[in-house]
C-alpha cells in the first residue's frame, strides 16, 4: 500500500489538535514522525520522503530524505524545530466557579460504558473529584475524562457518539456552593 501526501495531509488533520508534541507511528514497515512546530502545528509543507521502508535497524535521521513526488510512496516527516509547549489540561474555568470539562483529543465521545449501560453521568447528578464523566475514542483507544473537581453536572453539550475536537467543552460542572 503506497501513501501519499493527501494520506499525510489527512493525519495531519486528525493530530493537530492532540495534546502532544511528538508522534512516531511504525506500520507495514513504514516509519513516520510527527513533531510539532514552534508555530504549535504539524506542518504538511515540510514532508519529505524516504525511498527504503523502515528498518528496525536504521533510524530515519540516518537516511537522507528525498523531496515528495509522485514517484515516491513512502512518507516520513521530519521537523527540526523545537517543539511548542502544550498544555495537557483538559479543564478550564468557564465561567464564575463553573469548570468547563474540555476534550483532551479529536475523537469519538462516549456517555456510556457500553452501548447496553447507563450513562457515566447525567445533568444535574452530582459528581466527585476523579469521577469518570465519558470517553474518548481515538483508533480504538479510549480515554476516559474524569471530573476535575466535585460538584454538579450542569450541562452535558455533545451529544453521545458524536466526533469531538481537541479543546472542544463537553461537560460544565458547578461548584457545590452554588
Amino acid at each position: 500500500m503506497e501513501i501519499d501526501r493527501s494520506d499525510i495531509e489527512q493525519i495531519l488533520k486528525l493530530i493537530d489538535g492532540a495534546p502532544f508534541d511528538i508522534i512516531h507511528i511504525e506500520w507495514k514497515g513504514l516509519k513516520v514522525s510527527l513533531i510539532r512546530g514552534s508555530d504549535g502545528a504539524f506542518d504538511s509543507n515540510d514532508l519529505s520522503v524516504f525511498s527504503s521502508p523502515a528498518d528496525p535497524g536504521t533510524s530515519a535521521v540516518e537516511e537522507q530524505p528525498q523531496p515528495l513526488s509522485p514517484e515516491n510512496g513512502r512518507i516520513v516527516v521530519e521537523r527540526q524545530s523545537e517543539p511548542a509547549p502544550t498544555s495537557l489540561r483538559s479543564e478550564t474555568n468557564y465561567s464564575g466557579s463553573s469548570l468547563a470539562v474540555k476534550s483532551p483529543t479529536v475523537g469519538t465521545f462516549y456517555r456510556r460504558q457500553e452501548p447496553s449501560a447507563p450513562p457515566f453521568v447525567e445533568e444535574g447528578a452530582r459528581v466527585e473529584k476523579g469521577d469518570t464523566l465519558c470517553l474518548i475514542e481515538v483508533m480504538k483507544v479510549f480515554t476516559a475524562i474524569t471530573a476535575g473537581k466535585s460538584g454538579t453536572v450542569e450541562r452535558i453539550l455533545v451529544e453521545d457518539g458524536a466526533m469531538v475536537e481537541f479543546d472542544q467543552t463537553l461537560f460544565l460542572i458547578a461548584d457545590d456552593a452554588e
